[in-house]
């Protein structure tokens, strides 16, 4: 038996996930060569002539961090927080493979998996340091919250970091 519904669920996180990986790379390659300039010691206001990017958003978001230091260093600290997007992207791909492998043909398990997507995702709408709780053998529920929160947060910190990029770059790209 065929899970239309869940096909559809699949189809379009798949499609979101592509959009976001899409937009990470268009950030990473916005921001390429900064940290190394940092180290090789150019100063800030070298670094926002040479950089095209929008630095009223970029200090305003590390403002929004409560960063302290050096800007120098508030912005190393930035952009290295950043790489956690990079981990949570592999996070999911590796869900989705799972899902796929071990979900999506049952029709209950593909059902309480893309429940909990849903709810995972609301649990995140301000995105928070703590992942949901997961038992060690967790329930295609449980899964999908995980995915869900994961989603969330990635796609919230890649917004925001892509608004610190020039506008038309952070124009580019739809949400799901």
């Amino acid at each position: 038996m065929q899970n239309r519904w869940a096909d559809q669920k699949l189809k379009t996180c798949e499609a979101s996930l592509i959009c976001l990986e899409a937009a990470w790379k268009q950030y990473q390659q916005a921001t390429r060569g900064i940290k190394e300039a940092i180290a090789d010691g150019m100063p800030i206001a070298v670094l926002e002539q040479t950089y095209p990017l929008n630095w009223e958003k970029v200090w305003q978001a590390i403002r929004h961090n409560k960063s302290w230091g050096q800007k120098s260093y508030q912005l190393l600290k930035w952009l290295h927080q950043g790489e956690v997007i990079k981990e949570h992207l592999i996070q999911i791909e590796l869900l989705m493979a799972d899902y796929r492998l071990q979900l999506h043909n049952s029709g209950k398990k593909a059902t309480e998996f893309w429940e909990g997507y849903a709810e995972g995702k609301v649990l995140c709408r301000t995105p928070c340091e703590e992942s949901p709780k997961i038992n060690a053998y967790p329930t295609p529920y449980q899964k999908g919250v995980l995915l869900g929160w994961r989603y969330a947060i990635v796609k919230h910190e890649i917004q925001t970091r892509l608004y610190c990029c020039r506008k038309t770059t952070a124009d580019l790209f739809t949400w799901g």
